[in-house]
């Protein structure tokens, strides 16, 4: 089961991101599942965060840097997946990102209610 995930965005980008080692196992298996969809070289991967790099205000970077940090995992594979979650969940008439208003935390992940009879 996925527990659920308070992210605070009122904390430093450092101290935003605090898993338990369920949680980051749960989220370098998430982010495999996304290379896997993207089907993307490791050269692409690079490539395309180096180009996003300058879109990305440096809050939001020095975020996604920490979160590598803590998974264990490459810039360029958080980065890629924080791209992929953020294309499919378009909503119409907003861009892409997070939806939260800014010094408020927010829920990342929720359990899904038992099942209804």
């Amino acid at each position: 089961m996925v527990q659920e995930l308070t992210v605070d965005l009122r904390r430093a980008p450092h101290e935003r991101w605090v898993l338990t080692p369920a949680q980051v196992e749960q989220a370098r298996e998430l982010l495999r599942q996304y290379k896997t969809d993207l089907g993307l070289s490791p050269d692409m991967g690079e490539l395309l965060i180096s180009l996003a790099r300058k879109h990305i205000r440096d809050e939001y970077w020095a975020e996604l840097e920490s979160l590598a940090v803590t998974l264990a995992l490459p810039l360029s594979d958080v980065a890629l997946g924080n791209f992929y979650y953020d294309a499919t969940k378009v909503v119409p008439g907003r861009a892409l990102g997070c939806t939260t208003k800014p010094g408020q935390p927010t829920v990342v992940n929720r359990p899904a209610p038992p099942p209804t009879k």
